[in-house]
C-alpha cells in the first residue's frame, strides 16, 4: 500500500455552507478525501451527516463553497451537478432503495440499461458479476421483499457498483442490522476497498464500523454548524481533547473505562 502522504486527493471540499432556505446546516467546511481510503462522517443527530453526503452525489447545490472531483468543480456556476462526475459515483441509501417490483437481477442491471449502451447480454453478464461480488451469487431472482436486511445493503451495493464508479458513499450502511450482518458488510467494504481500489465517504453512528473501515475521519457538531475534528477515527477516539468528539466515542468505550475519563 503506497504511503499516506503519496495519495491523491480525489475529492476537495472547499469552506463549504450548505443550508435549506435561511437554515444554515453546515458552513465553512473543508476537507478532502483521499483515493483509495475510505473517509467516515460522524456526528451526532442533527449535526448535518446526510445533508454534506447529499451535496457531495449532487442532490443538494451549495449555498457557498466548492466540491472539486479530480481538480474539476463538481457545482461550478450551475444550478445542475456536472453528471460526467456523478458517472463516477455509486451511492448506497439507508433503506436500500431497491425497487420493489423488480428482483435483484433487475435491479442491478437498471443502470446498466440506462445509461451503459451495452447490449442485454451484456447487461446480465456484467449485472451478475456485481451480485456475485457483494456475496448474493444465488439470490439474483429473488425481489428486495425476500430479501433479509443483510441481503438488501449487500443488493444496494451491487447496483451501486453497477457503472463501476470510482468513489462509494454510503448513508448509515448499517442501519437496522444485527452485529454479525454489521460485520460482515464491514468486511465487504474492506475487500472493495483493498481489492478494487475504491475510495468510500461513509456516514455513520456505529463505532465498532468506523474503527473497522475509516482509514481518516471528520466529525461535524450541530451546534457550531462546524468541523470539530478531523483524523483517523482511532486516534480522535483515544486523544482527541473536543468534550463532543470525546462523549461520541466513550459510547464504545467499557463503563471502567467511561469512569475513568
Amino acid at each position: 500500500m503506497n504511503p499516506k502522504n503519496t495519495r491523491e486527493e480525489i475529492i476537495v471540499v472547499s469552506e463549504l455552507c450548505l443550508s435549506y432556505g435561511t437554515s444554515l446546516i453546515l458552513g465553512n467546511a473543508t476537507f478532502s478525501v483521499e483515493q483509495g481510503q475510505c473517509l467516515a462522517v460522524m456526528g451526532g443527530s442533527g449535526c448535518g451527516k446526510s445533508t454534506l453526503l447529499r451535496s457531495m452525489v449532487g442532490l443538494l447545490r451549495p449555498k457557498s463553497g466548492r466540491i472539486s472531483v479530480n481538480h474539476t468543480s463538481l457545482w461550478g456556476g450551475s444550478q445542475e451537478p456536472d453528471w460526467e462526475i456523478l458517472r463516477n459515483f455509486g451511492v448506497l441509501f439507508q433503506s436500500g432503495a431497491l425497487w420493489s417490483s423488480m428482483n435483484l437481477l433487475e435491479n442491478v442491471s437498471l443502470p446498466l440499461e440506462t445509461f451503459s449502451g451495452l447490449s442485454a447480454r451484456e447487461i446480465k453478464e456484467l449485472a451478475m458479476y456485481k451480485i456475485g461480488l457483494v456475496g448474493l451469487k444465488g439470490a439474483e431472482f429473488l425481489y428486495p421483499s425476500q430479501l433479509s436486511g443483510g441481503m438488501k445493503k449487500r443488493a444496494g451495493i451491487a447496483r451501486a457498483l453497477a457503472l463501476d464508479p470510482k468513489v462509494l458513499f454510503f448513508d448509515e450502511p448499517s442501519a437496522g442490522l444485527d452485529p454479525i450482518n454489521c460485520r460482515k458488510l464491514d468486511e465487504l467494504i474492506l475487500d472493495l476497498k483493498q481489492n478494487l481500489g475504491l475510495t468510500f465517504v461513509v456516514v455513520s453512528h456505529e463505532i465498532e464500523s468506523i474503527l473497522a473501515i475509516a482509514d481518516d475521519g471528520i466529525f461535524l457538531d450541530a451546534n457550531s454548524k462546524s468541523i470539530l475534528a478531523r483524523g483517523h477515527p482511532q486516534t480522535l477516539r483515544d486523544s482527541c481533547a473536543v468534550p463532543e468528539v470525546k462523549n461520541f466515542f466513550a459510547r464504545s468505550l467499557p463503563s471502567s473505562v467511561q469512569n475513568q475519563n
